[in-house]
């Protein structure tokens, strides 16, 4: 029990530290700016960056996305001028270093890089064609099936429960263009994102037949999270274990996940600098700040995501290194993990996705 001098002790403490926080902010050479972040769900919560715009006096301000065709869209609209950071995926790094509108970094600003793992810094993609680096790798997943365990008994073991015609109406699929490549996986195709047009005609004609069975194609997490609670939705195609994640947290406790055993797409998102960056300094101390393992630990504690910087596990619970573990490619040796990769028409990927959306 505190003695009443402990604790006047503790509220001077306090006092004092905030007095130190808001006096760094005070003498911080960015106070009162604004960094404008187009990212996905979660990756600038407050938990994250919260000390960062104590200590720089800053405001982080988010503009949710909910897939690569977002980002590219929002980022071409405005040749990189109407954002300061952004989040993409593999998938589209090389499209968006070939456009100008992300800009190249200086690592050397990034106390955090060499803490990020080699497989990591070294990913195909993330550098121009002379080695400079732009993308900086910030978090990773696999595509998974979440499911309603009272539903099923076995996890279902392929993405042919999607077509099953026994839970019409009861199927969300996934608001993303590269849905196409996760199909092409189900059909065995061996590379999903070099697709010959025969085969690219095909993906779109099963997932044309495969409408009538959809619920919904969720964009966002809690699009999900609002499905399954409700009962609407009982199996479903998702980004990443986040989903699944969401809904346990929410007390909904019959849900698991499974790659299926035709295996998944693993991706990676990265952190970089827009072109029409205002102040690209300071930018990159935000970005070495998310790479940090506090906050990386911090991102797969709140959403469950995979980390870049290895540092991060030694201040996670076990349960979170297992979780992590399991979804682990060297975890799952007997299932295909194919990197997202950049597409040669990503227009005509998006526009076909749409026309599947609007029902063919």
């Amino acid at each position: 029990m505190l003695h009443f001098r402990s604790i006047k002790f503790v509220v001077l403490l306090a006092v004092l530290l905030g007095a130190v926080g808001i006096s760094a902010a005070q003498e911080s050479p960015f106070a009162g700016e604004t960094i404008r972040v187009l990212a996905f769900e979660g990756y600038t919560d407050e938990a994250l960056v919260g000390s960062f715009e104590e200590q720089y006096g800053v405001t982080v301000e988010e503009v949710y996305v909910y897939s690569n065709d977002d980002i590219f869209a929002n980022l071409r609209a405005g040749g990189g001028e109407n954002f300061d950071m952004v989040t993409p995926t593999s998938s589209i790094w090389p499209i968006l270093i070939e456009q100008g509108l992300v800009q190249a970094l200086d690592t050397t600003k990034l106390t955090n890089y060499e803490s990020l793992s080699e497989t990591m810094r070294t990913l195909p993609g993330a550098t121009d064609a002379d080695g400079t680096p732009y993308i900086v790798p910030f978090s990773w997943g696999a595509d998974v099936l979440v499911y309603n365990t009272d539903v099923f008994a076995e996890p279902p073991a392929s993405y042919d429960v999607l077509f099953d015609e026994q839970y019409a109406g009861q199927i969300a699929g996934w608001d993303n263009s590269f849905s196409l490549a996760i199909y092409a996986l189900a059909l065995g195709y061996e590379d999903p994102f070099s697709m010959e047009e025969e085969q690219f005609n095909a993906v779109k004609e099963a997932l044309c037949a495969q409408y009538p069975l959809i619920r919904l194609y969720p964009a966002q997490i809690s699009d999900y999270v609002n499905a399954f609670q409700s009962g609407e939705v009982v199996v479903a195609l998702t980004g990443g274990t986040e989903v699944a994640t969401a809904l346990t947290r929410e007390g909904v406790e019959n849900i698991d996940w499974v790659i299926p055993d035709e295996g998944t797409l693993a991706w990676v998102d990265g952190l970089a600098v827009t072109q029409g960056a205002r102040n690209p300094e300071l930018v990159h101390l935000l970005i070495d700040h998310l790479i940090a393992p506090e906050q990386q630990a911090q991102l797969h504690i709140d959403h469950a995501y995979g980390l870049a910087n290895p540092e991060a596990y030694a201040l996670l619970p076990e349960e979170s290194v297992a979780l992590l573990e399991r979804q682990d490619p060297a975890a799952n040796a007997d299932k295909r993990f194919v990197p997202w990769a950049p597409v040669a028409d990503f227009d005509l990927w998006t526009q076909t996705w749409n026309e599947i959306k609007a029902g063919c």
